[in-house]
């Protein structure tokens, strides 16, 4: 049971403390997605590395598309860093809030820049993710524009032409 001297202050404490933590799922649920993105890549990149070993790198479209692959990990690993320092911050903001509550240290300033901080980092991790997005987008397009050209390239024309 709750001491009643405490339950006036732990009650709108546990209030304030879950606008944190349905942010914190939020940033969880992307990193979630982040990894699963990071994940496929990285099998791609293993596809990539045996099939150019076995072409003794000879194979310059797999090379390219393997340095391609090889940017994604580095930003797709920098968005899931700055999402989970994100998370930590939102983790220290609770911790800093209860803290502010539990003494006569003055925290909400503090707790403030940590918080703004969390949103911040949220915000880049985003904006990273949506660069690769982006970048797969124009990627693919280059891909497959020069798969198709190296196709008809090699393709003999028709009789007549």
């Amino acid at each position: 049971m709750l001491d009643p001297t405490l339950h006036p202050t732990i009650s709108p404490l546990i209030q304030a403390s879950l606008s944190p933590v349905f942010l914190l799922t939020a940033i969880a649920a992307t990193l979630a997605v982040v990894d699963t993105r990071q994940n496929r890549i990285v099998d791609r990149i293993r596809l990539l590395e045996a099939h150019v070993l076995a072409q003794a790198g000879t194979d310059d479209f797999a090379m390219e598309e393997l340095e391609f692959y090889l940017t994604r990990t580095r930003r797709i690993g920098h968005a899931a860093m700055t999402c989970a320092l994100a998370a930590l911050c939102v983790a220290a903001s609770v911790v800093t809030l209860f803290i502010d509550a539990q003494t006569d240290v003055q925290m909400a300033p503090l707790i403030e820049v940590i918080f703004s901080s969390a949103i911040i980092l949220y915000a880049i991790s985003l904006l990273v993710y949506l660069r690769d997005v982006f970048a797969v987008n124009r990627g693919m397009r280059f891909i497959g524009g020069r798969l198709l050209r190296a196709t008809s390239e090699t393709s003999d024309p028709p009789e007549g032409r």
